[in-house]
């Protein structure tokens, strides 16, 4: 009988021992390459029957019902849904949390199946404007959202891995969706801006609006034309008091 220490990844039922019984080598493995079938002359390969065995092979019907296979099968996906976190998570988890202390703004994104290299270019290209790529598993933002001002934000990050993109500044939102202008590997869901969850649209809007500074200059000046057209106008109202007040002491002499 042929040893078949070597091909344990065979099933034993799969294979028709008798075709090669008779065989004797003298080491583990065998020597022999080929056996003589039937008729004369005609020589089939070993591994030609073990292919031919399996091909032919047909698994055992199953004797019991499918309502009891299929609680077998997925008897466990329930325990797994929530398992522990692993130490690299949680190191993870707070890392994003110390990112987040300081930013004015976060958006998420869907990720449509980028590769690794299409990730390292959008990370350099990213930060090379002023803003943090963050690619994690969905299960790593809802820890790092959880008891923040960032909690409403989970519900956002869908998929395997979704996409975060975070900012010191709020002003750049204008400059973000000049950088994502006609991509589709990316999809941009909705983000936090000045302590308010808003949508795509409210994100477009707040980017429409100007700038903090130049509003801030603007308000100045404003209020600069005001004081100074105060400022003038009380100066001619005194003149012409001080006028009046000359005349009424000329008349009394």
């Amino acid at each position: 009988m042929i040893c078949l220490r070597h091909h344990q990844w065979l099933r034993p039922e799969a294979i028709n021992l008798q075709l090669v019984a008779g065989i004797k080598h003298r080491s583990r493995t065998p020597r022999v390459r080929s056996i003589q079938t039937k008729g004369k002359g005609r020589v089939k390969p070993f591994n030609r029957i073990i292919l031919d065995t399996l091909i032919d092979w047909k698994p055992p019907e199953e004797s019991r019902p499918l309502r009891e296979t299929c609680e077998m099968r997925f008897a466990n996906l329930e325990e797994e849904e929530n398992p522990p976190l692993h130490p690299y998570e949680q190191i993870q988890i707070r890392l994003l949390q110390n990112q987040l202390v300081t930013c004015r703004l976060a958006v998420a994104f869907f990720n449509f199946n980028l590769s690794e290299e299409s990730l390292d270019t959008y990370f350099y290209k990213f930060r090379y404007h002023g803003f943090k790529f963050i690619v994690r598993p969905s299960r790593i933002f809802e820890h790092a959202f959880k008891d923040t001002k960032f909690g409403n934000m989970a519900s956002l990050m869908t998929g395997q891995k979704p996409i975060l993109v975070l900012s010191d500044d709020e002003a750049s939102v204008k400059n973000l969706f000049n950088l994502v202008k006609g991509e589709r590997n990316m999809l941009m869901l909705g983000g936090f801006y000045l302590d308010r969850l808003l949508s795509v649209q409210g994100l477009e809007e707040a980017a429409a609006l100007s700038d903090l500074t130049t509003l801030r200059s603007e308000l100045l000046s404003v209020t600069l034309s005001h004081s100074l057209n105060l400022r003038m106008n009380l100066q001619q109202q005194q003149i012409l008091l001080c006028r009046q007040l000359e005349q009424i002491k000329d008349l009394k002499r």
